[in-house]
C-alpha cells in the first residue's frame, strides 16, 4: 500500500513539473513584446517626440493616423468605433 502512496505522489509532483516547464517554454517563445517586435508609441509618446522634434510634422501626422486606425481596428466595442468616427479623434491627440 504504501508503494502505491509513493508512486502515485511521483507521479503527481512529475506532472506539476512537466506542466510548469510546458508553460515556462510557451511563455518564452510566444512572447508577443520580446526585443524584435515593433515598438509600440502611444499618442503622448508620438507628442512627446513631435514636440522635442524627433518627428516632423509629416511623420507625427502618419503615425498617429496609424495609431488611431489600429485602435479603431482592434476596438472591442462599437461605442469607440462609433465616437472616433463622430470627430471626437481630437480626444486621442
Amino acid at each position: 500500500m504504501l508503494v502505491i502512496f509513493f508512486w502515485g505522489g511521483a507521479a503527481i509532483v512529475t506532472i506539476v513539473a512537466l506542466s510548469a516547464l510546458v508553460m515556462s517554454l510557451r511563455r518564452r517563445f510566444l512572447n508577443t513584446n520580446s526585443a524584435g517586435s515593433a515598438q509600440v508609441f502611444t499618442l503622448q509618446d508620438l507628442r512627446d517626440m513631435h514636440a522635442r522634434g524627433d518627428l516632423t510634422d509629416d511623420e507625427y501626422e502618419r503615425m498617429r493616423t496609424r495609431l488611431i486606425d489600429s485602435l479603431r481596428s482592434a476596438a472591442p466595442s462599437a461605442a469607440f468605433s462609433h465616437s472616433v468616427e463622430k470627430g471626437d479623434s481630437e480626444r486621442l491627440d
